[in-house]
């Protein structure tokens, strides 16, 4: 009777992914309403980080230890977690909030679960802070 050969485990290496999705984050000073917010700062430049995996939206608290992956100070309005973006396994893009006090908006609408967003979307966080999705090219 043959025997088989034992299986030899293969070694898997992942396979980079190239980054779907960045993120634009704005000044918007009618954030919230349709007056200008006074607090808004007009000399906040615009910046654009890529989303490759899982990040937290917020602000530092260094009585929690906590750094958000994402940083926006200087808008007091947004919490200190404010939302959560996350990456499903076909690489869809969702924000979650994370019971923020002043809520998250997706397109003006506060959201009150795990929401897909897509190119284009608006994500409002804080008082005057917006984060705008874009396909990563």
């Amino acid at each position: 009777m043959l025997q088989a050969a034992p299986l030899m485990p293969t070694r898997v290496e992942p396979v980079p992914i190239k980054p779907r999705w960045a993120v634009v984050v704005a000044v918007n000073s009618r954030l919230r309403g349709s007056a200008p917010d006074p607090e808004a700062p007009a000399d906040v430049p615009e910046r654009t980080l890529v989303v490759d995996r899982d990040l937290t939206v917020g602000r530092p608290s260094a009585k929690r230890h906590f750094i958000p992956d994402l940083n926006m100070s200087p808008d007091t309005g947004t919490s200190h977690l404010q939302c959560r973006l996350t990456l499903d396994a076909q690489g869809n893009l969702f924000v979650e909030d994370a019971r923020s006090a002043n809520g998250t908006l997706v397109n003006g609408t506060v959201i009150t679960h795990a929401t897909q967003v897509q190119d284009g979307d608006v994500v409002g966080v804080g008082a005057w802070t917006q984060l705008v999705i874009k396909a990563a090219t």
